[in-house]
């Protein structure tokens, strides 16, 4: 009797798990969407054919001995035949939407698939089609994927973009610098920076210099330094270098031989200096007589000899 209850019992919860208990999905249901399946039936539809042949034919009134009055004639004769005919149907079905899936014996699709797979990457679920909610920089329906900003406007970037897991960020090229906003570049001027190097001009150029030589001189292997004419000269003290920058030409300070500020040309009253003017590559220069010295203004001449005789009479 024991066994008899026993193995009723183990048919019954067979019989329990073997069944569906997922209900059947409606449109009236949560999270239910329709879509449209197609369907190829065939239907049999008949064909009518026409065929023609010879027959013999027994010719009337024939007095002739009845196997010589036979005669051949066309005739045509009509069949019906069947043939499948396809035929094209679309049924609305349902399933569930993206992101979610049926929960046993509930109505609907109640479970979000960020449910059945977590999100990652500190996703949050949002128990909605979408599934996760990822933060910055990753995507996925798990947020498993990092996002490349890099493919989109080049992240925003001026000059090159590095992405990283997460995140990216701006480089510029060489002779450039980030801005603040870290992603703009800014030409750096190696000009500002010892003259770049240069033993006489520095001329900044977008993303690099160039070291220049006075006319007559040359510039050699390395570059920077001049050779030839006075910049050898010069060399040994400095030079009388500029620097340009942004079109706009400053020339260092050299004794007795200053650049005026005033004038480009000397023939606009005398390029503004007091006593010499002097055209240059470089623009105007004023400069003064034996015997005086350009003023800070570098355009005045202050005098030289009074000192010259006071150092002459003190020594007697």
């Amino acid at each position: 009797m024991h066994v008899f209850v026993i193995l009723s019992l183990v048919l019954v919860a067979r019989q329990v798990a073997s069944q569906n208990w997922n209900y059947q999905l409606s449109s009236q249901m949560p999270n239910v969407c329709s879509f449209q399946r197609r369907f190829v039936t065939y239907e049999r539809q008949p064909e009518r054919k026409a065929i023609t042949k010879n027959v013999r034919v027994l010719q009337p009134g024939c007095l002739r001995p009845r196997e010589l009055c036979y005669t051949s004639q066309l005739r045509t004769f009509y069949y019906t035949m069947y043939r499948n005919q396809p035929k094209i149907e679309f049924r609305t079905e349902y399933q569930c939407c993206q992101g979610w899936s049926q929960y046993p014996r509930r109505s609907g699709c109640s479970l979000s698939s960020c449910t059945v797979r977590p999100c990652l990457r500190g996703g949050r679920c949002t128990g909605s089609a979408t599934g996760c909610r990822c933060p910055r920089g990753f995507q996925g329906s798990q947020c498993q994927y990092d996002m490349d900003e890099c493919k989109t406007q080049n992240g925003g970037c001026e000059h090159n973009c590095c992405n990283t897991v997460g995140g990216y960020y701006c480089t510029c090229n060489a002779g450039y610098t980030l801005q603040s906003d870290k992603k703009n570049c800014l030409d750096t001027n190696e000009c500002n920076n010892s003259n770049g190097g240069c033993n006489h001009t520095c001329l900044n150029l977008p993303g690099s210099f160039q070291c220049r030589c006075p006319s007559g001189s040359t510039l050699a292997a390395d570059k920077k330094t001049c050779t030839g004419g006075t910049a050898s000269r010069n060399s040994g003290r400095g030079g009388t270098g500029a620097t340009i920058n942004g079109g706009v030409i400053r020339e260092r300070p050299h004794p007795y031989y200053q650049q005026s500020r005033l004038s480009n040309s000397c023939n606009n009253r005398n390029g503004g200096c007091e006593d010499i003017c002097k055209e240059t590559y470089y623009g105007v220069m004023c400069a003064c007589k034996p015997g005086y010295s350009l003023a800070r203004d570098f355009v005045s001449c202050k005098g030289l000899w009074i000192v010259i005789v006071f150092m002459s009479f003190s020594m007697r």
